[in-house]
């Protein structure tokens, strides 16, 4: 059996939870499941670290042209150039539609599984089975958050109706499916994520404060990033704690909110490689993720694997994915933030309760599962 993804969300993403999804399946595969990605150009992390395929580095040649420089006329000199050399001024974005389309067209695989939902391939899709993984449906439930991705649902919709099997990656996202799309359950297999304990090296030093708590990932409307920072401010400045973000340094927007409320001094961004994350989240007071909405939640499992006590939202899919080890809050509620985060930083033996029930949690749960799940939906469909 061979199956077949395409270059989709490995090109958008230079990591994050997606591509470390397809990844992670596709690295636990036996040898009797063969697979190909149809992508050349890729900045993708967990690509590269998982050592899948050979890729090239994906350049925006346009942005590198003339050394970066602007100037009138930069573009129409670009295609210029492009046109009489087109070995040096390719365009990567269009090699890898052009990869994944000739993929299909050879018709060498059984079953066909984009990495997300651009339409571009229904032309050249023949009569192979198609299966696609639906991740959340937040796009759908809070259009209000995202005006300039109005188009996705549109996509997603179309690959919904034509796929022959959908991969849910919680109970939650195959409901939310069920309601919003009107799928019929028995098309909708859940299959849950995992996680692995993060590496962390003796020799990985981080200048941290010593008492944190640990937001991890995108900070999005819908991650209700702002609405924590009102409710927690007090109590970092009061008690004398940090929080700790990873991801994308901080927006102009954020640093004044921070300003504002005097805690610029309080709140630390890191753009932490997984050996740095283990050791965030091992040494949190607690992982605290404020998401109004999420598909899964994967950096939950991380902090089970990592030992890093829970606190999380009541909402989605977090108690289904959580269980009973994590302390939840209203996401909407400052006050309950506010008494829950105090809670947790008052008792060291809640901390310990946590921890022990994350790691018996973190049984359910593993990429190698995850794997073979997943191919078992393909083979039902040969």
């Amino acid at each position: 059996m061979k199956i077949l993804y395409d270059y989709q969300f490995f090109e958008y993403q230079k990591f994050g939870g997606i591509t470390k999804y397809f990844s992670e399946i596709i690295s636990a595969f036996s040898e009797e499941t063969k697979f190909d990605i149809g992508i050349k150009y890729s900045n993708n992390i967990h690509l590269k670290e998982k050592k899948l395929i050979p890729v090239y580095p994906l350049n925006n040649n346009l942005d590198l042209f003339c050394h970066g420089l602007k100037f009138p006329g930069r573009r129409k000199l670009f295609r210029l150039m492009k046109h009489i050399y087109p070995e040096k001024y390719f365009d990567c974005y269009q090699e890898n539609i052009k990869y994944s389309v000739d993929l299909l067209k050879k018709q060498d695989y059984d079953i066909f599984h984009p990495t997300y939902y651009n339409d571009y391939f229904l032309e050249s899709f023949k009569d192979k089975p198609l299966v696609i993984t639906i991740h959340d449906m937040i796009y759908e439930k809070f259009p209000e958050y995202f005006p300039a991705y109005e188009y996705i649902p549109f996509l997603k919709e179309k690959l919904i109706n034509r796929a022959d099997h959908i991969i849910a990656v919680s109970e939650n996202t195959k409901k939310d499916l069920i309601n919003i799309s009107g799928v019929n359950p028995e098309k909708i297999s859940v299959i849950y994520h995992g996680a692995n304990k993060l590496v962390e090296n003796n020799n990985t030093q981080l200048n941290v404060p010593k008492n944190y708590l640990l937001f991890v990932g995108s900070r999005y409307i819908y991650k209700n990033f702002f609405f924590l920072i009102y409710s927690i401010a007090n109590i970092l400045i009061e008690r004398d704690i940090y929080l700790i973000c990873t991801g994308t340094p901080f927006a102009k927007d954020e640093l004044i909110l921070f300003k504002n409320l005097k805690i610029e001094n309080r709140i630390l961004n890191y753009v932490a490689s997984e050996d740095e994350l283990g050791v965030l989240y091992k040494n949190a007071i607690a992982f605290i993720f404020p998401s109004l909405y999420e598909g899964f939640g994967i950096p939950i499992l991380e902090a089970f694997a990592n030992n890093c006590p829970c606190l999380i939202s009541n909402t989605s899919c977090f108690p289904e994915i959580a269980d009973d080890a994590a302390l939840y809050f209203d996401p909407k509620s400052r006050t309950e933030i506010q008494n829950q985060v105090n809670k947790i930083i008052d008792s060291p033996s809640l901390r310990e309760e946590l921890i022990s029930k994350g790691e018996k949690r973190m049984q359910a749960f593993s990429w190698e599962k995850a794997s073979k799940e997943t191919v078992a939906v393909y083979k039902q469909l040969l």
